[in-house]
């Protein structure tokens, strides 16, 4: 996590990150990733081993990275992202 902060949900289990952090999404946990904050969060994903590389090309490429656009393109490549938690 460069800025602001994020929760998770990892495989189930509720987790949140701050600037300094490093967070692990193991391939095949499901998880889902949500800003419940009304600041901005920028974050450094780095995606290994890579399955599709044009997923992530595409989600580099975008503009703005908005919530809705984002699942709509993973779902095109088969990645889908958990809702968010009941309240959120």
């Amino acid at each position: 996590m460069l800025e602001g902060k994020l929760d998770f949900m990892l495989g189930g289990a509720e987790a949140q990150a701050t600037a300094g952090d490093l967070i692990r999404l193991g391939m095949g946990v499901p998880h889902g990733i949500f800003n419940k904050s009304d600041q901005t969060a920028k974050v450094l994903f780095w995606v290994s081993p890579t399955r599709n590389v044009r997923s992530v090309l595409g989600l580099h490429n975008m503009k703005e990275q908005k919530p809705e656009d984002v699942v709509a393109m993973a779902a095109e490549y088969n990645i889908h992202f958990l809702p968010p938690p009941p309240g959120a």
